[in-house]
């Protein structure tokens, strides 16, 4: 699987083999990595929300 950033669409490609996207999948399907509490917080440089606080 082919798989392009927004940022460097123009540039960069990334390949993918099917079973290591799975692997990767399942590593944020545990509950262990759930993010249970998130805070943004506006960054002016950016001109964005940033995540100030993630757990």
């Amino acid at each position: 699987m082919l798989v392009f950033s927004d940022f460097m669409r123009h540039k960069w490609a990334y390949e993918f083999a099917i079973q290591d996207l799975i692997a990767l999948f399942s590593v944020f399907a545990d509950d262990s990595s759930a993010v249970r509490e998130l805070r943004f917080q506006w960054n002016e440089k950016k001109h964005d929300y940033v995540a100030a606080y993630a757990r």
